[in-house]
């Protein structure tokens, strides 16, 4: 078992395509720092002109305000109605935006350029998808060339009990997706050091919770992804499929799928909370022990599922 999980750690450590990924990452952390950086320098200068222009507007329509102040009064029932019905139908658009949107992005609206936070920074990306993504394509790589190179027949074929080669490349993944953010969080804080010309690591206990969170669920996502390439042993359908999930293809296919069961059934089922994509995009600082609790539970529940598949078809399925 041991001998197994070392084989492992060696063979991903002395492939070249863990380092050529880790070069690709670090170059997309310092262009996605830069980025995010004008993406806040020029919100900040909207808001000054706007604050601006209400200012002098205020300023202008004062004493018309307060002339036409009593023939409003008549009025102001029926327009805050209009109003709260027009902010609940933006809201709901929003909503809908929000579900069937497709593609990778940070929202940097409540961060501002004189005070950011490495933490912060690094867990707005391991939320946005962006490092999944890089550490998607070597498990990938990783898992089907055991299948190509014949390894796990040779190997598994000398083992008592075939279901420790999951549990040692389990493991190894684990200390891959350790090591893998370890870097990746090195390298923001060089980033913001470079692109901000200051330096803060925010408050520790603040932000760990959430990106042990975000690290674990970055995890099992691999596991999910790694599970599918040996199922089906493809590479190219397998990592265009977890790309596709990472982009919010996943709340596309449940809104198809909970619209059927609403036609066939008449009931309505939400799938969208149970996707561990949507779970990465919602974690946010100071979440409830309820939320927290709910993101471990599914945490646990995809490990334990993908590893039973794993195991029942490394022991029963034909290893050539």
């Amino acid at each position: 078992m041991w001998n197994s999980i070392r084989m492992e750690l060696y063979k991903i450590f002395r492939m070249r395509s863990f380092w050529v990924i880790s070069i690709i990452m670090i170059g997309l952390v310092f262009m996605t720092t830069e980025f995010n950086c004008d993406d806040m320098k020029a919100a900040r200068q909207e808001q000054s002109a706007s604050e601006g222009n209400i200012s002098g507007q205020e300023q202008s329509t004062s004493e018309g305000n307060v002339s036409g102040q009593q023939n409003k009064d008549g009025l102001q029932t029926s327009e805050s109605k209009k109003k709260d019905q027009a902010n609940l139908e933006i809201e709901s658009a929003n909503d809908n935006n929000a579900t069937i949107f497709f593609g990778v992005s940070e929202d940097t609206s409540e961060m501002d350029a004189e005070s950011v936070e490495v933490l912060d920074m690094f867990l707005l990306h391991l939320k946005s998808g962006i490092l999944t993504m890089m550490a998607l394509i070597f498990a990938i790589m990783f898992v089907m060339l055991d299948i190509k190179n014949g390894y796990i027949k040779n190997i598994g074929g000398q083992m008592e009990h075939r279901r420790h080669l999951v549990y040692a490349k389990w493991i190894a993944m684990a200390i891959y997706t350790v090591v893998f953010d370890l870097i990746s969080l090195a390298v923001q804080s060089i980033a913001v050091y470079k692109t901000f010309h200051y330096i803060k690591w925010g408050d520790v206990t603040k932000y760990l919770p959430e990106i042990l969170l975000g690290m674990a669920l970055q995890y099992v996502f691999l596991i999910l992804c790694m599970t599918i390439a040996m199922l089906i042993r493809s590479m190219a359908f397998s990592m265009t499929l977890g790309m596709c999930l990472i982009m919010g293809a996943a709340p596309v296919a449940c809104m198809g799928i909970s619209a059927v069961i609403k036609k066939l059934f008449d009931r309505s089922v939400d799938l969208q909370p149970y996707l561990l994509t949507t779970k990465m995009k919602t974690l946010q600082i100071d979440m409830t022990a309820t939320e927290i609790r709910n993101v471990c539970l599914l945490v646990v529940g995809y490990f334990i599922v993908m590893s039973l598949i794993n195991i029942i078809q490394i022991e029963k399925r034909d290893l050539v």
